[in-house]
């Protein structure tokens, strides 16, 4: 599960867009915003490890925001 408000957050502070960040990865716009739906469940890990990247996510942030299910 992804904590989509916190990546949005991070895409803000970051000056990019959703927009910007799927033409950056290859794929359109409204294929993001609906990989981005229901928390996330849409994104492959190389999907994951493309926003890490071009958003410039680091350690903690990274968990915070792609690993917000406990797993016991």
């Amino acid at each position: 599960m992804v904590d989509v408000k916190k990546l949005k957050g991070k895409i803000c502070e970051a000056g990019l867009t959703i927009p910007g960040i799927a033409r950056r990865m290859n794929i359109s716009p409204s294929t993001l915003y609906r990989k981005l739906e229901h928390n996330g469940e849409g994104l492959l890990v190389k999907d994951v490890d493309k926003i890490i990247d071009i958003v410039d996510i680091q350690g903690d942030d990274v968990n915070a925001i792609f690993f917000t299910q406990l797993v016991a």
